[in-house]
């Protein structure tokens, strides 16, 4: 599986990551019906393997979710 990255400026309003981040976890199926490879999103998937550190608001998603960041 290759890794891909959604960058975001540090300054990037935190509300606006969180809902980006949420967008990307919980509509996988729209992303699978134009790129197969989007299947491979998952939530323990999108946390590994990121050379940057989360932005404030992708994490709070994650927190909502349980999901344990490495790293942070």
């Amino acid at each position: 599986m290759a890794t891909n990255l959604l960058v975001a400026h540090e300054r990037m309003d935190a509300e606006l990551a969180y809902q980006i981040t949420k967008l990307f976890l919980e509509r996988t199926a729209d992303l699978v019906a134009v790129h197969k490879a989007a299947k491979e999103i998952t939530l323990k998937s999108a946390v590994m393997g990121s050379s940057v550190p989360f932005h404030p608001g992708a994490l709070r998603y994650y927190k909502e979710k349980g999901v344990k960041v490495p790293g942070s």
